[in-house]
């Protein structure tokens, strides 16, 4: 699920990555790369601190379908 986050009253998400009680791991990637591969296990949220990062699928016919584009301080991922 995408939410934005960020935009919503009393939420800070640097006091909330700064937390105790946040397990943290900060991670750069280079332009084009894999973050995550769609079928993959996904156990993680995600934070963008800087950067974009594109949320795509791949057809059955090979196409590419953009779902979204995220930004600075955008959540992603999926916590199972």
């Amino acid at each position: 699920m995408i939410e934005r986050l960020n935009g919503k009253a009393g939420f800070n998400p640097e006091a909330f990555l700064n937390s105790h009680r946040v397990a943290k791991r900060i991670a750069s990637f280079e332009k084009e790369e894999t973050v995550y591969s769609q079928g993959e296990r996904c156990s993680t949220v995600l934070f963008i601190k800087s950067g974009r990062v594109k949320l795509s699928t791949i057809s059955e016919n090979g196409k590419e379908g953009v779902i979204a584009i995220l930004t600075d301080d955008d959540f992603w991922g999926k916590r199972v």
